[in-house]
């Protein structure tokens, strides 16, 4: 796990690395569309951007914490619980004698 001050570092420096691939991005499809040449931009846009979903990544794994970790074991039981809920109805449907199969 990276020091505290290295992970504020990543985190902080996520909408600069997002703001100057997106400037990136237009200077080099405009020049490219002026050119009208085949599409050199994307061999140097796709490592800009590969390495931007990286970078995203690392700040979203570094951002889990014990409250986040609790908020989805929450959510993730409460989802389960609806789950068995509709199957057990489904199954109580299932087996009343007035249903019949062609009913649907």
């Amino acid at each position: 796990m990276p020091s505290h001050t290295t992970r504020e570092q990543l985190i902080a420096a996520l909408p600069w690395h997002r703001r100057i691939v997106i400037g990136l991005s237009v200077v080099l499809v405009a020049a490219n569309l002026m050119t009208s040449g085949p599409p050199w931009s994307a061999w140097i846009l796709l490592p800009a951007l590969g390495a931007l979903i990286i970078h995203a990544l690392v700040v979203r794994t570094l951002s889990v914490d014990e409250d986040w970790a609790r908020k989805r074991a929450v959510h993730v039981r409460r989802r389960s619980y609806e789950r068995g809920a509709i199957e057990g109805v489904i199954a109580d449907d299932a087996d009343r004698p007035d249903r019949k199969p062609s009913d649907g």
